[in-house]
């Protein structure tokens, strides 16, 4: 399936400060899927350096044609920006994928028993998430890597 790029931009916080972001649209049986992710990489950056991947999966169900209700869309906002703090020396988050009932944030880390105690450390002082984690050795990025050769750019509007 190949994916349609819909924008690029830059992200501006300090931790990204390099790290062009995108976004692309597809479709899995008959919802509309989006994709976030890392379009272009800081330069320097040695993604063998982060060679375990987490997948943080959170499932809503598909009765809002597969996108988050928008109180479920809040709580993940409020989850993706307490973690915020992971990056860029714990982790690196390369793709968020949300659609047909399930929102998954793809990280990439060096070492998971790290990133674990800082996920929770982060997220104590707030009411439990409906997440599922699951790690994967993953050193050549290759899901990321598949995916981002997905994406059709031939329509792109990059802003960066």
């Amino acid at each position: 399936m190949k994916l349609l790029l819909v924008v690029s931009l830059l992200v501006s916080g300090p931790a990204l400060a390099d790290t062009t972001w995108a976004t692309a649209t597809g479709e899995l049986d008959g919802h509309t899927i989006i994709y976030r992710y890392v379009e272009k990489l800081p330069a320097g950056f040695k993604t063998e350096s982060q060679p375990e991947r987490v997948d943080i999966s959170w499932s809503y169900g598909d009765a809002n044609n597969g996108m988050p209700p928008p109180d479920v869309n809040e709580r993940q906002i409020r989850f993706e920006d307490l973690l915020a703090p992971l990056e860029p020396s714990i982790a690196t988050l390369a793709v968020v994928r949300t659609g047909g009932g399930d929102k998954t944030w793809v990280y990439y880390t060096s070492n998971t028993d790290v990133f674990m105690r800082r996920l929770n450390d982060l997220l104590a002082s707030e009411p439990r998430f409906p997440i599922e984690i699951v790690f994967n050795d993953d050193k050549q990025w290759a899901l990321y890597w598949r995916f981002w050769r997905s994406v059709d750019r031939s329509t792109s509007d990059s802003g960066s």
